[in-house]
């Protein structure tokens, strides 16, 4: 994604009510660079003035916190239970970028009960009056959690490399949104490419099939 996309990002999040805008971060394939991309979005927001929420949504495999450096004694398990509010588990990462835990082997969460998973996605809206914009870094895949946070935010950004593997993964994603009748706005960042011809022909093999 460039500066320019970044840029434009923001001031979407500026457009409108004082709702923070969502962003999900989303591919149906592993080790896409998901979660680094999230990080940095969170980071160049920040730095463009925005006050930024990173929820690490992926419900068992969660490293969010290893890559920012942040630890913290509460995560979403505890909000889920009842535990602790959202605010309570919110821990800063660097300036004006707070970021909300995940679960990492906790068993069951990763394939949460529909009550618990629709608590976390209503718990986006608790954010509105603290933040301009909340990152979600979604797991891997097209499961009901994944599909529940696209569905919830006002920006999906689609990473893919350029394996064939994964552009066939993004699309399938892509497809499984589009029927699902999503309204917001889709982006493609196309991550690991060797040069900026690379991105566009993975863009241009995506956007032909999704023709």
């Amino acid at each position: 994604m460039s500066r320019a996309s970044i840029e434009e990002l923001a001031k979407l999040a500026a457009q409108g009510s004082h709702r923070a805008k969502v962003i999900a971060v989303a591919s149906s394939k592993g080790g896409v660079g998901k979660t680094n991309i999230s990080a940095n979005l969170a980071i160049c927001l920040a730095a463009a003035g925005k006050r930024v929420a990173l929820l690490d949504a992926d419900f068992g495999l969660a490293n969010l916190d290893i890559v920012l450096g942040v630890t913290s004694k509460y995560n979403l398990s505890h909000f889920i239970k009842g535990g602790r509010s959202l605010e309570e588990i919110c821990q800063p990462a660097c300036d004006r970028v707070d970021v909300i835990c995940g679960l990492c082997g906790l068993e069951g969460l990763a394939n949460m009960s529909d009550f618990a998973r629709e608590r976390v996605v209503k718990s986006l809206e608790l954010l509105s009056d603290n933040y301009d914009v909340v990152v979600v870094d979604t797991s891997a895949g097209i499961g009901k959690n994944v599909l529940a946070f696209c569905m919830a935010a006002d920006h999906t950004v689609l990473v893919s490399t350029t394996e064939p593997t994964s552009i066939t993964d993004v699309y399938t994603l892509l497809k499984v949104l589009t029927k699902k009748n999503y309204d917001g706005r889709l982006r493609l960042l196309v991550n690991m490419a060797q040069n900026i011809n690379e991105g566009k022909k993975v863009y241009r093999q995506i956007s032909m099939a999704a023709a």
